[in-house]
């Protein structure tokens, strides 16, 4: 049996900003990684596990994501 689980690292560059009306703008740039997994429920859907960590002008952003990839080919 083939293993369900594939995991993967994620590595590029991000641009962000942030305008809410009772603060300050804030915008900023950089690399971008993370890890995580996908898991197979079936051909063409998966289960993905994500994590990329990060920070804007000292404020964390770390994103933890669960979602569900669909492959349409």
């Amino acid at each position: 049996m083939k293993n369900p689980f594939s995991p993967y690292l994620r590595l590029g560059l991000y641009l962000a900003s942030s305008d809410a009306s009772n603060t300050s703008e804030n915008e900023g740039n950089g690399f971008l990684y993370g890890f995580g997994v996908d898991y197979t429920l079936s051909d063409g859907q998966y289960l993905r596990f994500d994590f990329t960590p990060g920070n804007i002008e000292g404020d964390e952003l770390d994103r933890l994501m669960i979602g569900l990839s669909v492959d349409l080919q």
